[in-house]
């Protein structure tokens, strides 16, 4: 194995992950899916690829072709889980977003 990928930063300076750095990131992410599930939440998975974006003041959904984007934020979709009936609910997911400075005001 190349020398600069021993690194722990590796994955900042190259973009390839080191297994170190896989290892912390996946019983972080074991972590926090356990202290939920012991208090009763179920993990859900929304969509990442949705046919129309919310409407935000200073994020823009970026486009995922055929006149679809990726999502911003989970919460529109959870929000309907929600509404029909489920309850102590969480996702763990990606969500995209391009932020318009030309839009941001301070």
């Amino acid at each position: 194995m190349d020398d600069h990928l021993k690194s722990p930063v590796a994955a900042v300076d190259t973009g390839v992950p080191t297994r170190e750095f896989l290892a912390v990131r996946s019983r972080a992410l074991t972590a926090i899916r356990g202290f939920f599930i012991a208090r009763g939440f179920l993990e859900i998975e929304t969509p990442v690829r949705i046919p129309a974006p919310a409407m935000e003041l200073h994020i823009d959904a970026p486009p995922a072709g055929l006149g679809h984007w990726l999502r911003t934020s989970p919460e529109l979709h959870m929000k309907r889980l929600l509404a029909a009936g489920c309850e102590r609910i969480f996702q763990m997911g990606r969500a995209s977003a391009k932020v318009n400075e030309a839009r941001v005001t301070t």
